[in-house]
């Protein structure tokens, strides 16, 4: 289970403290509720923010935006996008200018 699959079931997470909070308009699927109880120390764990504070939530919108300006803004294909996002989100400095290759396997 991920949190894509609680946010598509019409799901809001929350954590308070070591609890988790949850806002739906309608009752979620058979066994998410279940599923959510199961592994919840693990989800208030993503959902609390880390010692920057900064939540799963808050990475995910920057991953998510920095994958729109790479794609949109910097013309690259989806996956390569993806690949500069996260490697900013780690902080890794990248070029301005990419290789024609980046992002391409194949032996050195």
């Amino acid at each position: 289970m991920t949190l894509r699959e609680v946010r598509a079931a019409g799901v809001d997470l929350g954590a308070g403290g070591c609890n988790l909070a949850l806002q739906a308009d309608k009752p979620p699927p058979a066994g998410l509720l279940e599923r959510l109880a199961r592994h919840k120390p693990e989800i208030v764990a993503l959902l609390w923010p880390g010692r920057g504070g900064w939540s799963v939530e808050d990475w995910q919108t920057y991953f998510d935006e920095h994958v729109g300006i790479a794609e949109f803004d910097g013309g690259l294909p989806r996956p390569k996008a993806e690949a500069v996002a996260a490697l900013k989100a780690m902080g890794i400095v990248l070029p301005a200018k990419f290789p024609d290759d980046f992002g391409k396997s194949g032996g050195a």
